[in-house]
């Protein structure tokens, strides 16, 4: 790496002869086929926990994303969906998962609305080729769904989003009323 000064570009006095250089390293685009493929990130990239029915307003429900690697991950081009036939699908632009990292993405960015019945959260690449995907039904009004530390999906009275999903099961008889 080399850099230059224009020549006659003056050093001022009690200035530090150093220059701050960043340097910006591409990590691997999941969306693109650089980096990881779909069958490397199946079981590290993965939809961790979400709530299709928010207490209140709809417009609070959330998708969050769990990076299990070792490095940062370009989300660029990848897709986030509802079910079949729903939303249009959110495309990542310039996002990064940091490792070990989770991502939160609310209604308002995905423009994706969750059925307060039955539904699916899917993650795709750049292709539409599936690299996650979970369906749901039976939904309880404020409850979460979320992956355990088994890997199996649970209804939760505890949301975390940001954080290690914590499940605490609501009561049996949290029915919503439709579902009555």
């Amino acid at each position: 790496l080399s850099i230059g000064l224009k020549q006659g570009t003056p050093l001022r006095r009690g200035l530090l002869e150093t220059i701050p250089i960043t340097l910006s390293i591409p990590s691997p685009r999941a969306g693109e086929g650089q980096g990881e493929g779909v069958a490397e990130l199946q079981g590290k990239l993965f939809i961790s926990e979400f709530i299709p029915n928010p207490n209140g307003s709809d417009d609070a429900e959330w998708v969050e994303l769990f990076w299990n690697g070792s490095e940062s991950l370009s989300l660029q081009k990848v897709q986030l969906d509802d079910g079949e036939g729903g939303s249009k699908p959110f495309v990542f632009d310039a996002a990064i998962i940091s490792p070990s990292g989770f991502l939160q993405l609310p209604k308002s960015k995905t423009h994706i609305t969750l059925n307060n019945n039955a539904d699916a959260v899917r993650l795709l690449d750049s292709t539409g080729r599936l690299i996650d995907s979970v369906e749901y039904e039976e939904v309880v009004e404020g409850v979460a769904y979320a992956k355990n530390r088994e890997g199996q999906w649970q209804w939760t009275t505890k949301l975390t989003p940001g954080a290690g999903n914590e499940i605490v099961a609501p009561e049996a008889d949290a029915k919503t009323e439709e579902q009555e």
